[in-house]
């Protein structure tokens, strides 16, 4: 990702809510950094362990039993609650070279390059769960086992694709996405004119479209980040969320 400071950017001087998860936050706002804007923090959502954790912990020993054959990491969250969930477990990360291993998208692989010490072996064309599923059919070997890990409110469709073509899928929670708390006083903010647009990067957090439905009644613009450039590229054309056609 370049992070160049881009002089006759559009965004400069913009006050920008980035409403990701504090853990998460850091890319999009130094991007927005560099392109002149403000990040102003305000995580509609926050991560927290499954409520459950017995079918996490049995998952992930059985990685490391060589029971799998494939780790597949669907966001950059699930990266942190693996990290999370092995040191409570007391497994060393080193030990993850065992299996291959599959990242939904380019920051999720970084992630688990960084945290967990995994190289992805595969990263989809398009980084949504249907071209990630696709790319796996096409990688998997007869009699391959893979784990699933994502939140709990994925969409099914990544675990019911692979069944469908023969894969022998393990899925599990890794984490729940809850509601947020803490960043920027946004009613002051918004009260006071001072909030230009407000970024969400996924449309899998209940949180975050409920605050995005109440925004956009209240005439505010609202911008989708769901793939963040790669290059010096400026940043997607803004698109508006409406509550109804």
């Amino acid at each position: 990702m370049n992070l160049a400071p881009h002089r006759d950017s559009s965004l400069t001087g913009k006050r920008i809510v980035v409403t990701r998860a504090a853990d998460s936050a850091g890319d999009l706002e130094e991007l927005l950094r560099s392109r002149g804007a403000e990040p102003l923090p305000y995580p509609c959502i926050a991560i927290a362990a499954p409520e459950e954790r017995g079918p996490l912990d049995a998952a992930l020993r059985s990685l490391y039993a060589g029971d799998f054959d494939w780790l597949v990491i669907t966001s950059r969250n699930a990266v942190t609650a693996l990290v999370e969930c092995l040191q409570a477990l007391g497994l060393e990360r080193r030990s993850l070279s065992r299996f291959a291993v599959a990242a939904v998208g380019s920051a999720t692989a970084r992630a688990a390059e960084r945290e967990l010490g995994v190289h992805a072996d595969l990263i989809p064309c398009e980084f949504v769960a249907e071209a990630l599923a696709a790319a796996l059919v096409e990688r998997i070997r007869p009699n391959d086992r893979v784990l699933v890990c994502q939140a709990d409110i994925a969409r099914p469709v990544l675990a019911e694709a692979l069944q469908a073509a023969g894969v022998a899928v393990t899925s599990v929670v890794a984490y729940r996405t809850v509601i947020g708390s803490g960043g920027v006083d946004l009613r002051s903010l918004l009260a006071a004119g001072r909030v230009d647009a407000i970024t969400f990067t996924s449309a899998l957090q209940p949180a975050t479209w409920c605050t995005a439905l109440t925004l956009k009644a209240a005439g505010l613009p609202i911008w989708l980040a769901f793939a963040l450039p790669a290059s010096g590229r400026s940043l997607p054309v803004p698109r508006v969320i409406s509550a109804a056609p």
